[in-house]
């Protein structure tokens, strides 16, 4: 299965792709920007970390595209939002900006236990 992690944090893709190597095909990204280009390189990743808030494009803008992009839009992907912000605080800018839920697996806090995380996205 593929996965992709994308992170403006160089050390964060590091220690991601460190514990989810060991189940996972995994794709890095260091901005929405990149991710999206992977996205459309790649057809088989069902799977996405997303940190919400990043230089050029944010997981906002991220699933934006996804949610308009014609071939995007068509894919079924899992997307695991992780921020320090609190999950209230990211569903209200989800509400306001008009953006669909459906892809939304689950919202991980920072700072990220990685064996839950491990557990969190392999189910």
């Amino acid at each position: 299965m593929n996965i992709l992690i994308v992170d403006d944090d160089a050390l964060v893709r590091y220690t991601y792709n460190r514990f989810l190597e060991k189940h996972f095909n995994v794709f890095q990204a260091e901005d929405g920007v990149i991710g999206i280009e992977i996205l459309r390189k790649e057809q088989d990743i069902s799977k996405i970390l997303l940190d919400v808030y990043m230089p050029e494009m944010d997981a906002f803008g991220f699933m934006r595209v996804i949610q308009t992009d014609p071939e995007l839009s068509k894919r079924y992907f899992e997307i695991f939002l992780i921020s320090n912000l609190n999950k209230e605080d990211i569903l209200d800018t989800l509400i306001k900006q008009n953006i669909d839920m459906k892809y939304i697996r689950n919202i991980i806090k920072k700072p990220v236990d990685m064996q839950m995380l491990t557990a969190i996205v392999e189910l």
